[in-house]
């Protein structure tokens, strides 16, 4: 358990190259204590060079990014978001990997972080896509209050295990709101 206050004030920024050591260490906490809110597991990536971690992260000049929450300036939330690559696909991105540490959910730390991904996504893409499990309500309830609405499911999207669960896909179209 961290010893960070659970009323310390919230910030929200871009990550960068230099964060590459906190992101990785936060997101290598996600992947071990909530291996069903990602499709990476723990396992494949533990062993990935700091180095490497960091040239993966986006540039500054780059519409893809990753926020972090910061308390008591340590990383404990993240969220990234990116623009599809191919040609055809480039009016729409995608939200990936939220996670806030246990201690400070219900602080609306993941809807900061989300709203900065939002407003990221707002500059560049029309339609913003996630994925969430179809159990995880907290998570869902979340995306549907900032306007995320379902448009499908996918059943056995995950094994883990010997368990499979279910994901359900959200999409917020930004060029349909005022």
């Amino acid at each position: 358990m961290s010893t960070i206050s659970d009323k310390c004030p919230i910030t929200i920024r871009r990550l960068h190259a230099e964060d590459a050591a906190l992101w990785s260490a936060l997101r290598l906490e996600a992947l071990r204590k909530a291996p069903r809110a990602f499709i990476t597991s723990y396992e494949e990536v533990a062993s990935t060079p700091l180095a490497t971690v960091a040239a993966q992260m986006p540039a500054r000049e780059s519409a893809d990014a990753i926020f972090g929450a910061f308390c008591e300036g340590k990383l404990v939330g993240m969220t990234g978001f990116r623009v599809l690559p191919r040609i055809k696909e480039r009016h729409k991105g995608m939200i990936w990997g939220v996670y806030v540490q246990p201690h400070l959910r219900g602080r609306g730390v993941a809807k900061m972080l989300l709203q900065q991904a939002i407003d990221q996504a707002r500059k560049h893409v029309a339609i913003l896509q996630l994925t969430a499990g179809a159990e995880n309500t907290a998570a869902r309830t979340l995306y549907e209050n900032l306007g995320f609405t379902v448009y499908g499911s996918e059943r056995r999207a995950m094994r883990l295990d010997g368990r499979e669960y279910d994901d359900v896909h959200l999409v917020l179209y930004l060029d349909e709101q005022s």
